[in-house]
């Protein structure tokens, strides 16, 4: 009968072990469930996050480009009024040139006139 009583007593011990075992089992399958659901979230996180930071860079080189045409529209800008200052400049020499050559021929002519008024110049075809 002990041995009749122990061999019950192991059947039940490896009942336990194996109902042990398989909610030991069970246990581990819904926690790798919950780990599988975390790791495929943190993958679309991640997908999203590199989603953003191309878009970030594209959003970045467009901001680069748009940077260097402002400098080169500032060169531009910059040549421009130099190339106006130096127009501006040979503009006011080409100007008080022909204010000289004005003044100088009005003075010329005050000379010769003054000069046939007074006599001492005489006017062609007049004999003195």
């Amino acid at each position: 009968m002990s041995m009749n009583l122990s061999a019950k007593l192991d059947d039940l011990q490896r009942g336990d072990r194996q109902l042990e075992t398989t909610v030991a089992l069970c246990e581990i399958r819904s926690q790798l469930q919950e780990l599988t659901k975390s790791v495929e979230s943190c993958q679309s996180e991640v997908s999203e996050v590199k989603r953003d930071m191309v878009a970030i860079k594209q959003e970045l080189d467009t901001v680069q480009q748009v940077k260097e045409e402002i400098e080169e529209l500032r060169e531009y800008v910059d040549r421009l009024e130099e190339h106006s200052q130096r127009r501006k400049l040979r503009l006011l020499e080409q100007g008080l040139t022909f204010f000289l050559s004005y003044a100088i021929l009005a003075a010329v002519l005050g000379m010769l006139q003054f000069g046939y008024n007074t006599g001492v110049i005489n006017a062609p075809g007049r004999v003195r």
